[in-house]
């Protein structure tokens, strides 16, 4: 599958801007976005999923326009949204098996692909609870396999990292890497390791529009030369601040170690040691210092 974004934009009712004219191509892989609160994020994602439509521009899946025709990815399509509800008296099989029904699928083939799932997620032994008695984390991969049940050709997932823990966080890293081949997947993450592990090609977004696109070794020549570390006393401490994009302050023999990237037009602290740049500091650079 391609898809075509085409000078998307969207605007909610009162003015809010969504999307500014955000255009770009997708192939298979995983593309991971990134950007803070408001960026955009959640808006792309529902238009891709067919939820809601944009203001102006239009996105065709191998040439067929999705808002005119939304089943040309509706058939092939995984998403789990970044507020996922779920029914908490259904266990686990039957909440899937609800799912699938929703998607039109059935059969003895559904029955396994749910218990795979359930196996992949880490959820087996818990197949047979309600799912209010899960933790957050164990809705959130419950949520991840509902996305799954079709084997979709597009999966969407917007923060799909929320709420599990580290080693829940790796095991999913590796289920992606290993779903990806042909398939698009589209992820967003205010986890910027976990973008920078799992995506092959990353996009940065602010305010609605694409900043930059490339992958993690690409996006990090934008910090390249400008991150420097040096100590401080706590009366340079909000002077430094106020000058440059502090990523990292820790305390180093009671003064503090800062981990820091120039502002344009801006000089080095004296002192300072320069330190590869991170994808971290590049998204810090690209966004004007927004948290991830």
């Amino acid at each position: 599958m391609q898809l075509s974004l085409q000078h998307l934009t969207k605007r909610y009712p009162g003015g809010k801007l969504g999307l500014s004219d955000f255009s770009a191509e997708i192939g298979p892989g995983v593309l991971g976005l990134l950007g803070p609160n408001g960026a955009g994020k959640s808006t792309l994602m529902r238009i891709l999923a067919t939820i809601t439509r944009p203001t102006s521009g239009r996105v065709l899946a191998d040439g067929t326009d999705i808002g005119s025709q939304p089943d040309a990815v509706r058939n092939v399509l995984g998403y789990l949204p970044q507020d996922f509800g779920v029914y908490g008296n259904l266990t686990a099989v039957e909440f899937l098996a609800y799912i699938a029904a929703l998607k039109g699928l059935g059969g003895k083939g559904t029955r396994q692909r749910i218990e795979t799932l359930l196996d992949e997620m880490n959820l087996a032994t818990v197949r047979g609870n309600p799912i209010s008695s899960f933790s957050g984390g164990m809705r959130q991969r419950i949520g991840i396999a509902q996305a799954l049940l079709n084997d979709p050709r597009l999966l969407i997932l917007d923060e799909p990292t929320v709420g599990l823990d580290p080693q829940e966080r790796v095991r999913f890293r590796n289920l992606l890497a290993h779903l990806a081949g042909e398939r698009i997947v589209i992820l967003s993450s205010h986890i910027v390791s976990d973008i920078e592990t799992i995506a092959d090609e990353i996009v940065v977004m602010h305010e609605g529009r694409l900043l930059a696109r490339g992958t993690a070794a690409t996006l990090r020549q934008a910090a390249e030369g400008r991150t420097f570390e040096c100590v401080v006393g706590t009366a340079r401490l909000d002077d430094l601040k106020g000058r440059h994009i502090v990523s990292r302050v820790s305390r180093h023999n009671g003064d503090w170690q800062v981990r820091y990237l120039l502002r344009n037009g801006v000089a080095a602290e004296p002192a300072s040691t320069p330190v590869d740049a991170t994808l971290e500091d590049a998204y810090l650079v690209l966004t004007g210092g927004g948290a991830a």
